[in-house]
């Protein structure tokens, strides 16, 4: 008869022992998952599975259009497409504005003096492009000889 009033009334320690139990194994695993790098990268782009080679095309191509129009200028002087060997694409998504900002960075097939010090050359240019397929900003690389 005893026994069976023991089986009847579970003891509060081991429940809560186990919800500590739970609670510890919990943060662990967010702390893995936060820590682990594939939890960090994020992919980006209209693919973001596998990155999508007609999307980065037709970007290159709309660069190299505006390119060839006469808008980018570094400096003063207007760079031709022959000039530029286009190496990277970056895609930005702005959380706060929601803007999203697509730009090209290309290399210079020969550097560009700069004006205002002759030990300082232009190796590279970043230029992000507007909704419109025109260069909206550039940005020089500016290094030393």
């Amino acid at each position: 008869m005893r026994s069976a009033r023991l089986a009847r009334t579970p003891s509060p320690r081991p429940v809560a022992a186990q919800q500590r139990a739970s609670r510890i194994v919990a943060s662990l695993a967010v702390a893995i998952a936060l820590l682990s790098p594939t939890a960090l990268a994020v992919p980006v782009g209209p693919s973001a599975v596998t990155p999508d080679c007609a999307w980065s095309d037709d970007v290159i191509g709309r660069f190299l259009r505006s390119v060839q129009r006469g808008e980018l200028t570094v400096f003063g002087k207007t760079v031709d497409a022959d000039q530029l060997r286009p190496v990277r694409i970056k895609y930005a998504f702005e959380l706060g504005s929601r803007a999203q900002t697509v730009s090209v960075h290309a290399e210079l097939v020969s550097a560009i003096p700069l004006h205002t010090d002759d030990r300082m050359v232009v190796r590279s240019v970043e230029v992000v492009m507007g909704r419109d397929g025109h260069i909206a900003e550039t940005r020089a690389h500016v290094t030393p000889r």
